[in-house]
């Protein structure tokens, strides 16, 4: 894995213009119900590996109580590169068997995801991943305490 910190990318005029559109902004508070801020952004590169990473074990993200994940793609993800396996619904306590989801896309895909749900990586094989995760939710959580706002643009 390389980390690139939101000083490296976030200046980028059409990723500003995009996180600050107000489409994105509605479907943020309408999900989350308050106005959110970015308080985490890390672009991620992977490479094939034979080594597991701890994020190759389901988990739940335990940033706050409600936030979300845009997940930018910026280069095609196919079952081959490594897509984020995702657990559909599994954020609720109302579906007993959530179903898989692999993130995959051309490059410029976006997703969000609650990242509260059931996710995981999954192993890069050919080529490599690119991928931005830049996390909405209150700027004051358990996650930026833990890294002391490091990842906060």
């Amino acid at each position: 894995y390389l980390t690139f910190l939101p000083s490296s990318f976030m200046k980028i005029v059409f990723l500003k213009r995009f996180l600050n559109s107000k489409n994105l902004k509605d479907i943020l508070i309408s999900y989350l119900k308050f106005k959110p801020e970015i308080y985490s952004a890390l672009t991620w590169i992977n490479f094939p590996s034979k080594e597991k990473h701890y994020t190759s074990r389901v988990h739940r993200d335990y940033d706050d109580f409600k936030f979300l994940i845009i997940v930018i793609l910026w280069a095609d993800v196919t079952k081959q590169n490594g897509p984020t396996l995702y657990y559909t619904m599994s954020h609720t306590k109302n579906v007993s068997v959530p179903k898989k989801k692999l993130l995959t896309g051309k490059a410029g895909s976006v997703y969000i995801i609650d990242g509260y749900g059931l996710h995981s990586s999954t192993a890069v094989k050919k080529g490599i991943r690119i991928s931005s995760w830049i996390r909405f939710g209150r700027k004051i959580n358990a996650a930026s305490i833990q890294d002391g706002l490091t990842t906060c643009p």
